[in-house]
């Protein structure tokens, strides 16, 4: 049976500062600001060219999202991996599950940690995930794609991930970094905060923005709102990439910036950008690289990515 949960759409309490996992914060109002869910037919046309099964099921508290015909793969096709936390640390996969659905029809195998939730007006407190959630999802792709008799035996490239999170998701993401199995990481919504104090959040911790950076060894991507209030940490951020390749682009987004596009039809423009920097990066699809390179970038040309700025691409 499904599981429901009552979703705390404001992620700026769901897992403020310090807190630890699934102890709703001290003094959290109960009612919060609701974001209006995502309609099913948002997620039932995905633009790539696979059907998209949802599994909430197989592995304990995560989704997985990817190509229902795996027998359509190519031959020796291996799906790369996206493991993400979000709305930022909430337990749930049904928020954004347009986007999620989205990016695993182009070939991926997506896994979110937390199952599919019930989201009313009446906003509470999910429960929080942590950074070893992600871990945990990467540990199973890793064991199912070499187990005989898995239907996914062979099917997952587990040493090529994308780690992503939105809001606080974000940390989380960075910091697992050094795992040798992440390739590349995207953040959304996200950013450390400005000064050198200690940070935690979502159950990961840095002494400083210098400390979190240091180990950054691959590309990385921040997608963020206009009137997002991490767009400055995403900017101040940028200046931290060292010589990963790395993209910021900054969505006009009506209304809750913060909410990204994640709940608009296929996922909105953060998921096309997303998926072109998987390809590009996880499948080496150069032809990819265009939404972002050159004077005809995509992203540089679309008036609605209001800021967009690279390095060493």
């Amino acid at each position: 049976m499904k599981r429901i949960f009552i979703l705390a759409l404001s992620i700026g309490f769901a897992c403020q500062l310090g807190a630890q996992p699934n102890v709703p914060p001290q003094g959290a109002p109960r009612q919060q600001t609701l974001i209006k869910a995502a309609l099913p037919s948002y997620w039932a046309n995905p633009s790539g060219k696979y059907a998209v099964a949802v599994d909430d099921q197989t592995l304990s508290e995560h989704t997985l999202f990817y190509p229902k015909d795996l027998a359509s793969l190519k031959k020796n096709e291996k799906l790369p991996v996206f493991v993400m936390s979000g709305p930022g640390c909430d337990k749930t996969s049904s928020a954004f599950r347009a986007f999620f659905t989205e990016v695993a029809s182009h070939g991926y195998m997506v896994i979110i940690s937390g199952v599919l939730t019930e989201e009313t007006v009446n906003t509470g407190i999910l429960p929080k995930n942590t950074k070893d959630d992600l871990l945990a999802a990467m540990d199973w792709a890793s064991a199912e794609t070499v187990r005989p008799g898995s239907p996914f035996y062979g099917k997952i490239d587990a040493d090529n991930v994308c780690a992503g999170g939105q809001s606080y998701g974000g940390f989380q993401a960075l910091s697992i970094m050094t795992d040798p199995r992440i390739k590349l990481i995207n953040l959304f919504n996200s950013g450390l905060f400005a000064g050198n104090g200690r940070m935690s959040m979502g159950g990961a911790s840095f002494e400083s923005k210098e400390d979190a950076y240091k180990d950054l060894h691959v590309p990385i991507a921040y997608f963020v709102g206009d009137t997002d209030m991490a767009r400055p940490n995403a900017t101040d951020d940028f200046n931290y990439v060292g010589s990963n390749r790395a993209v910021l682009g900054v969505r006009e987004i009506p209304g809750d910036a913060h909410a990204g596009t994640f709940r608009e039809n296929n996922g909105g423009a953060f998921a096309p950008a997303c998926v072109h920097w998987l390809d590009w990066n996880l499948k080496g699809i150069k032809k990819a690289s265009k939404y972002f390179k050159g004077k005809k970038a995509v992203m540089a040309n679309d008036p609605k990515w209001i800021e967009f700025k690279t390095k060493n691409l």
